[in-house]
């Protein structure tokens, strides 16, 4: 029996949410050999939804069952025979011993016979399509359509063997395909995928797949701080040399070093430990869940990020990594450079204050979290954290968080305002920030840089 409809949406979006992780877990392992004669079990277990169709088209059908998929199902019926003895398994007789499973794999190739491939790997859509009650399977059936783009390019970025599996159904497999795609099929990158996962924004259906850009250049995504010490002295000692040394800065800090690196006596904000080697044989620099999450296209507000599966709350999600670049007002140009994705951090120094001695700048090279958009509920909150050997800033759940939610965060009050003419766009009740009307419009002052105190 089916259960009410608001709980079968939670249900399907867990259902969908456990197939990107298995298509994740099975880009993290050995490649399955489809080219044997005979597959082994774990083989066949992944082509048992290509050889649902196959047994399920007649004579006629210009997809003929080749010998592949019949030794495909000779191991499969062999496995079932030894499973429930005492009665025999025979290659015409397994489809029509799970003809509900075969009809949904039919109706998943209807769609897209490349999707039933890349969604064969994953065991909890066989489950699905096995044993799921038929409002459950139809709902699901609605998001597998709905976020096509986005399994396909899940799948493939992470090296995804969709191809052999098709070539158990026809030795020409790319005749009957119609890529959206194809560029994303180069070489594979070590570890079996093609580019990394955030270099590209899944459309709204029907769309295409595009590289995020800033103005006219596309947008880097990085795996670590850049600090450009070179870049960064010139500019450092020209305003050192015109300014002097800003107000603040730690006496026994180089002033042209990287100023995100922890400072002596300072002490990391999760084990306490004023010692970096102990932070990091406590391993404090791998203190983020990194969930699987996406770039999409939100329509109205631009790029933003969702999340893939199911968040909760105060875990941290993940830093903002960024290009390590000086601020404060000797350096003027850095915020007239990126109004959008600069943040001050602060060195905090002992009966001083906070100083915003720097910022994180990922206008150009930055990871997902600079795609992460505002609103004034949000799901996520940026604070500045001291873990292992640097400060950073890091984005921890200020609740639970469901599969396929947009995570937002709030940009403060500095963020927005007339003189930009930015105003905010999360359509939440309790918007602080909603553009007025043209008769409400004032000149302001210009909003000063988002700020994360430490």
């Amino acid at each position: 029996m089916d259960v009410d409809r608001d709980s079968t949406d939670v249900m399907v979006d867990s259902i969908l949410a456990n197939i990107y992780a298995d298509l994740h877990k099975n880009s993290l392992m050995a490649p399955v050999d489809f080219v044997t004669s005979r597959l082994g079990r774990k083989a066949s277990t992944i082509a048992l939804p290509i050889a649902y169709v196959c047994a399920t088209y007649d004579i006629h059908s210009k997809l003929p069952t080749p010998e592949k998929v019949r030794d495909a199902f000779r191991e499969m019926a062999i496995q079932k025979e030894k499973e429930e003895k005492g009665e025999h398994y025979s290659y015409k007789t397994l489809a029509s011993k799970s003809l509900r499973a075969s009809q949904r794999c039919r109706q998943i190739a209807n769609h897209s016979l490349m999707m039933l491939a890349i969604l064969a790997f994953a065991s909890s859509f066989r489950k699905a399509y096995e044993k799921a009650g038929e409002t459950t399977w139809n709902s699901l059936q609605a998001k597998i359509v709905a976020n096509h783009e986005s399994l396909e390019y899940f799948a493939k970025v992470r090296g995804s063997q969709w191809r052999e599996v098709l070539g158990l159904l026809t030795a020409n497999a790319s005749n009957i395909l119609e890529e959206r795609n194809p560029e994303i099929l180069g070489e594979r990158l070590p570890g079996g995928r093609v580019e990394h996962p955030h270099t590209r924004v899944v459309p709204r259906l029907g769309g295409e797949l595009r590289a995020p850009m800033c103005g006219t250049r596309y947008q880097i995504n990085i795996e670590d701080y850049i600090f450009d010490s070179k870049k960064c002295n010139i500019r450092w000692a020209k305003c050192h040399r015109l300014y002097g040394k800003p107000d603040g800065w730690p006496e026994h800090m180089d002033y042209l070093s990287d100023p995100s690196l922890r400072m002596p006596d300072e002490k990391c904000d999760n084990c306490g430990s004023e010692i970096v080697a102990a932070c990091i044989e406590r391993s404090c620099d791998d203190l983020f869940t990194n969930p699987l999450v996406e770039l999409f296209d939100t329509g109205t507000r631009g790029v933003g990020v969702r999340t893939l599966q199911a968040i909760t709350a105060g875990d941290i999600i993940g830093e903002y990594l960024a290009e390590i670049v000086p601020t404060g007002p000797a350096y003027g140009l850095t915020w007239h450079s990126d109004r959008v994705y600069a943040w001050d951090m602060a060195i905090s120094t002992k009966g001083k204050g906070d100083n915003y001695l720097y910022s994180l700048r990922a206008k150009r090279f930055g990871n997902w979290t600079r795609f992460v958009n505002h609103s004034c509920e949000e799901s996520v909150r940026g604070t500045s954290r001291l873990f292992g050997g640097r400060r950073r800033l890091v984005y921890i759940a200020r609740r639970n968080i469901a599969p396929f939610e947009e995570l937002t965060v709030n940009y403060g009050n500095e963020y927005f305002g007339p003189a930009l003419n930015r105003w905010c766009k999360c359509g939440e009740e309790s918007c602080q920030f909603p553009e007025p009307l043209a008769s409400e419009k004032e000149e302001g002052e210009r909003p000063k840089k988002r700020k994360f105190r430490g």
